[in-house]
């Protein structure tokens, strides 16, 4: 979660006060292969931050993600 923090870059203008549920689905290696919300920010801007920020924190620094594909399922809040 830190290093989607770092990268994500906050909408001028938006509510800080917000929750998204995403599932983050990965190859091996940790590369991502796609960004689904299960619940949105609630503001079609911070989605798109929210996803760009995910997208720019490639490979994952998942150990498991080293040996096999699979799925990370994540709440994001500022």
């Amino acid at each position: 979660m830190g290093r989607i923090h770092d990268n994500w870059l906050e909408p001028p203008a938006v509510s800080r006060n917000f929750l998204c549920r995403i599932r983050i689905d990965y190859a091996v290696g940790g590369m991502i292969t796609a960004v689904h919300f299960l619940q949105g920010c609630g503001n079609p801007m911070l989605d798109d931050s929210v996803r760009r920020a995910i997208w720019k924190t490639q490979p994952l620094p998942l150990l498991r993600a080293n040996e096999a594909a699979g799925s990370l399922e994540i709440e994001f809040t500022p």
